[in-house]
């Protein structure tokens, strides 16, 4: 039989056939389907008067809103400006004699207390405490002097006696009592008294009253803090804490900024604190690392960069006033941390 190796190449069988059959459908219906596919999701011409509707309907939903917004911000300042109103307003008191230890809250209502004082009062009594003497009820935070004031005739309780010590009890090794002031006020003495008489005969006692309370900020503890009518345990950490991180206070002023501590107890404290520059702690501006700097509350990292940069390029500081050479530190943060820097040579 003759052998043709072009027909032998060129025959398929009919498997063959229909699979080149099949792939050739493929490749032609291929285009065709995505063409077609285009044409369906090719938007058509914009509807530009919709699309006006559209917006215009989103900004009157915005307005609706904003105007919303104020109304309630409205409200909310109005209700706040009613109750600090109804604070303001004196309470009536319709004093009588009473005893805060035993004191009922009705009782407390007739007595024309607010609910929210007397409610402080019951909790102290429930938590062990007491009244011994009329000045105890000073105590209470939320009561305000004038309340007291008006109150203090009708407490039948006792008022604190005043500390009383013996003129003629005791005697220095030099034999001049206690409260002189030694050999000037001794010959002052004899000078106005020749006879050698005591002047002092007809007075038995002297009273010693106490000198007002005065907390220096930056040698107190936490416990004599605590002598300070509103500050509590909480407080007197947070005051300690924050000292120790400035350094010192300059001020009674930056008590403000202690967690919590706001405007109105400020005011009530303030009379009873003070501060000195002699106990406040500095940081050398030529020995200081980036640790140093950051870890005060004044210092934030770019001025402690800057800081440090400064030093770097133009050798040590000769005074404070050249950190106003960085244009990275502005006048204020130097005003505010100028009281704990200092210079000396590294």
């Amino acid at each position: 039989m003759f052998f043709n190796p072009i027909k032998d190449w060129l025959y398929y069988s009919k498997g063959q056939r229909m699979g080149i059959s099949v792939l050739l459908l493929l490749i032609i219906a291929t285009p065709v389907v995505t063409g077609i596919v285009k044409r369906m999701n090719t938007p058509g011409p914009l509807d530009k008067e919709a699309f006006l509707a559209e917006v215009e309907l989103l900004q009157h939903k915005m307005m609706m809103a904003a105007e919303s917004d104020a109304k309630a911000k409205t409200r909310v300042e109005a209700n706040t400006a009613a109750d600090r109103q109804a604070t303001r307003q004196r309470p009536e008191l319709r004093p009588f004699a009473f005893d805060p230890n035993t004191l009922s809250a009705e009782e407390w209502d007739s007595l024309g207390m607010p609910r929210h004082i007397s409610r402080s009062i019951r909790n102290f009594l429930a938590a062990g405490g007491s009244f011994r003497f009329r000045e105890d009820l000073r105590r209470i935070y939320l009561l305000e002097d004038w309340m007291y004031e008006e109150l203090e005739a009708y407490i039948e309780l006792p008022a604190r006696p005043l500390q009383k010590t013996a003129g003629n009890s005791s005697s220095s090794a030099s034999g001049e009592k206690k409260g002189d002031s030694g050999p000037l006020v001794a010959a002052a003495r004899d000078a106005n008294n020749p006879t050698g008489s005591n002047p002092y005969k007809k007075t038995d006692h002297v009273i010693h009253v106490a000198e007002p309370l005065l907390v220096n900020l930056n040698l107190a503890d936490t416990t004599e803090l605590q002598k300070i009518r509103g500050i509590g345990p909480a407080f007197s950490r947070r005051i300690v804490g924050y000292r120790n991180l400035l350094g010192g206070f300059i001020n009674t002023e930056q008590l403000l900024e202690v967690f919590g501590l706001d405007s109105t107890r400020f005011e009530a404290i303030r009379e009873f604190v003070t501060t000195d520059t002699m106990h406040v702690n500095k940081i050398n501006l030529n020995t200081a690392d980036y640790a140093e700097l950051i870890r005060h509350p004044y210092i934030n990292r770019q001025t402690a960069n800057a800081i440090l940069k400064f030093r770097d390029q133009h050798g040590p500081y000769s005074e404070i006033n050249e950190l106003s050479k960085s244009y990275l530190i502005d006048s204020k943060t130097i005003g505010r941390i100028k009281p704990y820097l200092y210079i000396e040579d590294p």
